[in-house]
């Protein structure tokens, strides 16, 4: 193997190395990494390589950019599909009326101080679905209660 398709063939490791990367860092995050966070992540200590392995993979179509948005770090993979961090109105109505349901749907009305309280009568009982009503306090068996 000569050099020039030695070169060929660590450049294209370490381009697979910063992909996968920054696949694992939006993940994580839900924003790309910054050149110096992915060249700490590939073993690479200066930026301008990092940029120039970026360039590349822009070209070959590997990664995407939203270089008109302002931001230096708006890279996008391909395919890949994110996860946005912030709940949607959508989301937080889902998650009030699944609040709101499952209070509905539980059969212990009971009120928070009684539970509290550790009432005998609700020693052998279980909350299987966890509701605000109950606090989230489990009802479990008197037996699992003294652990």
């Amino acid at each position: 193997m000569t050099f020039k398709e030695n070169n060929k063939v660590r450049g294209e490791r370490t381009r697979g190395e910063m992909l996968e990367f920054i696949r694992q860092y939006l993940c994580e995050h839900g924003y790309p990494p910054s050149r110096r966070e992915i060249g700490d992540g590939v073993g690479l200590r200066s930026t301008s390589s990092v940029q120039k392995h970026i360039d590349r993979m822009l070209a070959d179509g590997i990664l995407e950019t939203d270089a008109g948005t302002g931001s230096a770090r708006a890279l996008r993979v391909p395919g890949m599909r994110y996860v946005d961090t912030e709940p949607t109105i959508l989301d937080r109505y889902l998650e009030s009326e699944r609040k709101r349901i499952m209070e509905e749907m539980c059969p212990y009305d009971v009120p928070w101080l009684e539970r509290e309280m550790g009432e005998e009568r609700l020693m052998d009982k279980w909350c299987p679905f966890e509701c605000e009503k109950c606090w989230g306090l489990p009802l479990k068996p008197e037996e699992e209660l003294d652990e």
